[in-house]
């Protein structure tokens, strides 16, 4: 039998000795071998009840167990692990053959992106005229809805503030910040930083629901924003 003790030949005048030969499990065997113990647990639930004396009771539950046990070594021995001489433990859950390892650098990677490829049938460039264009698109649809805020500020109506911010304009500081690495001119990144103080300046000011303030710093945040727009 698999994995049972085997008796070594001794040589004459040498006391007895006696070795195991044990082999290390295979995944996909005790796999079975839980799967029929679950199985035959499972079926005893749907089993009509019958009273019986608590050791016959005991006797069937016992053999049932070990016929699943007999079941599962006969479905799958267990096999003996041979690994390739300097190569690392590696495991298959689904099948003998080993699975790959995550870490290898493969020729063939599925993705160009991959850390591990060398990119060349990537279609992405950073920064194209196409990508710019459509930053542009989103920066100049806030400067469009912009002027939203003056007019909730003067009904005094205070979440809107917030809310526009949050909206179609929650990305338009990454916007900037894209459009001036792009320009890489010191005007620009000077404009965009101009922007940012005098529109927190009115968000400041909108939280505490001072009018006056928040009017007055509308009119320099929106200045600003002009004057960032000049340079795209």
């Amino acid at each position: 039998m698999a994995g049972a003790p085997t008796e070594s030949l001794a040589a004459a005048g040498t006391g007895a000795k006696l070795s195991l030969c044990l082999r290390t499990p295979n995944p996909i065997t005790m796999f079975r071998t839980f799967a029929l113990l679950a199985l035959a647990a499972s079926a005893s639930a749907f089993t009509p009840t019958m009273k019986v004396n608590g050791g016959l009771q005991t006797k069937i539950a016992s053999a049932v167990g070990a016929a699943a046990v007999s079941a599962g070594v006969m479905a799958g021995a267990p096999t003996e692990s041979l690994a390739a001489a300097g190569t690392g433990a590696k495991l298959s859950l689904f099948g003998q053959a080993p699975m790959s390892s995550p870490y290898s650098a493969d020729s063939n990677m599925y993705s160009p992106y991959s850390p591990f490829g060398d990119g060349a049938d990537s279609v992405y460039n950073a920064k194209d005229a196409e990508e710019v264009k459509f930053v542009i698109g989103k920066v100049k649809e806030s400067a469009n809805r912009f002027p939203n805020f003056k007019g909730y500020i003067q009904k005094k109506t205070w979440l809107e503030v917030y809310s526009e911010s949050q909206r179609q304009m929650y990305e338009l500081r990454r916007n900037m910040n894209y459009l001036a690495d792009y320009k890489g001119t010191k005007q620009v990144k000077a404009a965009t930083k101009d922007f940012y103080v005098k529109f927190e300046k009115m968000t400041d000011a909108c939280r505490v629901k001072n009018q006056a303030a928040a009017l007055a710093a509308y009119d320099e945040a929106k200045a600003a924003f002009d004057a960032y727009l000049s340079y795209l």
